[in-house]
């Protein structure tokens, strides 16, 4: 946000996961979405102008959004990368037994289970590059699946395993792109270009429709449903108010949408009627973040603020009251807590676990920290 001392009502500047910090002369450091970046503020009339600039890959933030960064008057910035100790792939039962996959560790995120369950999709750094890899499960191998110099994130599979969705800065701004997932390199296509950054959330399990959410300068993160309508892809709200939606989640029989808000003050999971909105339905109590769905549809899995693992039973989802459709959730069932690193961090965007359909959880667990060092940039300028 932007305010002033004269008592005029703050105004905001953009949506990030962090608080920003003003660097000497012009411009605002934040983190979004793992990226530190720097964008030029115009004080005259207080706006962020141009294209973020990114500083740095791979910095987080902690649950009260201080990021892993700080800056200098007199212009050095000085940040910590891999603040989040490498991490192995773990399946868990739901009583929390906890088997390792034949998966070296490493500093991946943000996974994607494929729909047959043998690979999974990540976003890892090397060379300070973001890409998206391919990790195949049985062997442990993992292949590179982007090679542009820009940043490609947060890959999303189609239901039918042969398509990914991913998020990519190329043309400055966070667009949507879709690669066959035996494309040559370059193959991708442009699947939304529009002025605000998008995520890909979440795919229905018919192909009809792919769930992302877009951040609007004025309200923040707003869900959207990119839909296929012949050869042509055409965007729906699903959510858009004044409050942050996010980690969208469609339901198996695709009537559905579990995602999370913070429209109470804190970041609750709830339930919202699909392709038209309707009601909404509270499925956390206490706090509820990165939704997902058991395969059948008849559970809800959630994490606490700390990190807690639960799952709530779903009923009455196949019945309606008159038109609307009606939805019952039983009291949460705490399963147990992975280590995920997560104290409330509000910096992921993406569950850090995926569920199978023989009812186990496949999770990116942290080993043991490490200490990391701090990079400095001095006299940073554009």
């Amino acid at each position: 946000y932007f305010a002033s001392l004269d008592g005029r009502p703050p105004k905001r500047l953009t949506t990030a996961d962090t608080s920003g910090a003003f660097l000497p002369p012009d411009h605002v450091v934040f983190v979004r979405d793992g990226l530190l970046v720097a964008q030029r503020l115009d004080l005259s009339v207080g706006e962020l102008t141009g294209e973020p600039v990114t500083l740095a890959v791979g910095v987080g933030s902690d649950a009260r959004g201080r990021g892993g960064f700080s800056v200098s008057s007199d212009g050095h910035v000085a940040y910590r990368t891999g603040g989040n100790p490498r991490s192995q792939l773990t399946w868990r039962t739901r009583s929390g037994g906890a088997e390792v996959t034949a998966v070296e560790p490493d500093d991946s995120s943000y996974l994607e289970l494929s729909p047959e369950g043998r690979r999974v999709a990540v976003q890892r750094v090397v060379n300070n590059n973001l890409d998206i890899w391919l990790i195949d499960l049985e062997r442990g191998g993992s292949s590179r699946f982007t090679y542009d110099s820009a940043n490609d994130q947060l890959p999303t599979w189609s239901p039918d395993g042969a398509w990914i969705a991913f998020s990519s800065n190329r043309p400055g701004r966070n667009n949507l792109y879709l690669k066959s997932v035996r494309g040559a390199v370059g193959s991708e296509e442009l699947l939304l270009d529009t002025p605000n950054n998008k995520q890909p959330q979440h795919w229905s399990k018919d192909g009809r429709f792919l769930l992302y959410y877009e951040i609007d300068p004025q309200t923040g993160r707003d869900l959207w449903a990119l839909e296929r309508t012949g050869g042509s892809w055409k965007p729906r709200v699903v959510a858009n108010t004044q409050f942050e939606e996010r980690s969208g989640q469609f339901s198996p029989d695709g009537r559905w949408v579990a995602y999370e808000t913070n429209e109470s003050g804190r970041f609750e999971v709830v339930v919202q009627s699909f392709p038209e909105p309707g009601a909404r339905w509270p499925v956390s109590t206490s706090g509820g973040m990165y939704p997902r769905w058991s395969a059948d549809g008849r559970e809800i899995y959630f994490m606490t603020p700390d990190s807690m693992l639960m799952a709530v039973p779903v009923a009455g989802g196949s019945s309606r009251l008159g038109t609307e459709p009606a939805f019952e959730t039983g009291r949460p069932v705490p399963l147990f807590t992975p280590r995920v690193g997560g104290d409330g961090s509000t910096s992921l965007v993406r569950p850090p676990y995926a569920v199978l359909g023989d009812g186990r959880f496949l999770i990116n667990e942290l080993m043991e920290s490490t200490t990391t060092p701090i990079t400095l940039l001095l006299n940073w300028r554009p």
